[in-house]
C-alpha cells in the first residue's frame, strides 16, 4: 500500500490504533492541541515497527489548524492514505469549542481537496445511538457524524474508503475526571476570560 499516514486526536483510544498501524510498518502523523502528550506514544510506535512517526500540534476545530496539518502531511510524506477522526470532547463545553462534529468534519473536508483512493475512519461514539444522560448535545453531534459520513460514502462513490466506527468505553483522561475540576473552572468562566 505503499505509505500510510494517520491523523489521530486525543485518548487511549488514540494510544491502540496508532500502535496497531506501528505494527503494520506506518507512517504515522499524530495531531493534538497539546502535542507533548504524544511523545512517549512516538516513541513506543517506533520501537513497535513505525516507519516514521511525525508530532504536530494544532487545534481540530481551527481552519487554518487543518489546512496546515494536511499540508504539511503531504508535503512531508507525499500523500494522506488513512485519516483516522477521533477527535472528542465530553458533554462540558463551550459552543465554539465544539470538536465532536467540526473537529472531524473539518480536517475531512481539507484532506478530501487534496486525496484519492485513501480512507477515511470516524469514531462517532456509542452516543450516537444509544441517549444517555446529561450528554444530548454530544449524542446529537455523533450522530450528525453517521449521516454526514454516511452521505460522504455516497458523494465519494467508491473513490475514498468510509469507515464508521462505534466503539465501547475507553479509558481516558476524561474517564477518569482528571479535566472536571478544569472543564468546571471554564464553565464558570474563571480560564475563559484570561
Amino acid at each position: 500500500m505503499g505509505s500510510l499516514n494517520q491523523q489521530v486526536s486525543q485518548d487511549n483510544l488514540v494510544l491502540r490504533i496508532a500502535y496497531g498501524y506501528a505494527k503494520r510498518k506506518a507512517i504515522l502523523v499524530l495531531i493534538a492541541c497539546r502535542e507533548h502528550r504524544f511523545r512517549g506514544i512516538s516513541e513506543k510506535a517506533r520501537y513497535i515497527g513505525a516507519k516514521r512517526v511525525l508530532i504536530m500540534a494544532a487545534d481540530d476545530v481551527k481552519d487554518d489548524d487543518c489546512r496546515r496539518l494536511v499540508n504539511e502531511t503531504i508535503n512531508y510524506f507525499g500523500r494522506v492514505d488513512h485519516l483516522v477522526n477521533t477527535a472528542s470532547l465530553g458533554h462540558t463545553f463551550y459552543f465554539e469549542e465544539d470538536i465532536n462534529f467540526r473537529g472531524t468534519v473539518y480536517p475531512t473536508y481539507v484532506a478530501l481537496l487534496r486525496q484519492s483512493n485513501g480512507q477515511v475512519t470516524v469514531n462517532v461514539a456509542v452516543e450516537s445511538w444509544l441517549p444517555l444522560p446529561r450528554m444530548s448535545l454530544y449524542a446529537a453531534a455523533k450522530a450528525a457524524l453517521v449521516s454526514s459520513y454516511e452521505s460522504l460514502r455516497l458523494e465519494v462513490n467508491g473513490e475514498i474508503g468510509t469507515t464508521i466506527a462505534s466503539h465501547g468505553g475507553v479509558g481516558s483522561e476524561l474517564g477518569r475526571g482528571e479535566f472536571m475540576l478544569e472543564m468546571e473552572q471554564r464553565c464558570d468562566g474563571n480560564e475563559k476570560d484570561k
